[in-house]
């Protein structure tokens, strides 16, 4: 009589599937639900390597909202690799094939404005030179994006639009910038 696939035999189809074709967040929340283990677990055999990132950062990464880039991040990611069981290099790969820079600077997707304001003493500059404060006396009521992604799932086309209110008087112009 035939049986019906178990969880782990489904689990490691998955994973097999998600380090042969990425992206990386789907290949480690696999990889990570294969072996069982919560987060808090792969924390703790991360630190018995040395290695200490938090269990938001992990969430993030498996999530996709955030990246490893840091150096102390991709020793972490070398770590999970023997953590889960993977092959090695298999999850560095994934990071690579995307495009991502993997030597420290962050997607813009993952970057707040302010941060990118504060980044830049240029822009401060920019920013004073336009007689524009520090938030623009603007609120933000809408912002909405219209992504194009092409056959080899990168960034085709971009299109923004963004519904703004002042809340001070004499403000004539919104800027924007553009981290990309």
């Amino acid at each position: 009589m035939p049986h019906a696939p178990q969880h782990a035999d489904v689990a490691t189809a998955e994973l097999d599937s998600a380090l042969r074709g990425g992206p990386f967040h789907v290949a480690l929340r696999a990889a990570i639900a294969a072996r069982g283990l919560p987060l808090q677990r792969v924390q703790h055999h991360l630190s018995r390597h040395g290695v200490k990132v938090g269990v938001t950062s992990l969430s993030y990464w498996q999530q996709g909202a955030r990246r490893p880039q840091r150096p102390e991040s991709l020793r972490a990611v070398r770590a999970l690799e023997e953590i889960l069981e993977l092959p090695e290099e298999s999850l560095i790969r994934l990071l690579a094939e995307s495009g991502d820079s993997l030597s420290g600077g962050q997607r813009s997707g993952s970057r707040s404005y302010r941060s990118l304001v504060e980044a830049s003493g240029v822009l401060d500059q920019l920013l004073a030179e336009l007689g524009c404060p520090p938030d623009g006396g603007l609120h933000t009521l809408a912002h909405h994006e219209r992504l194009r992604i092409g056959a080899r799932r990168e960034l085709a086309e971009r299109e923004a639009h963004h519904i703004v209110r002042a809340h001070r008087d004499g403000v004539d112009r919104f800027v924007a910038v553009h981290h990309g």
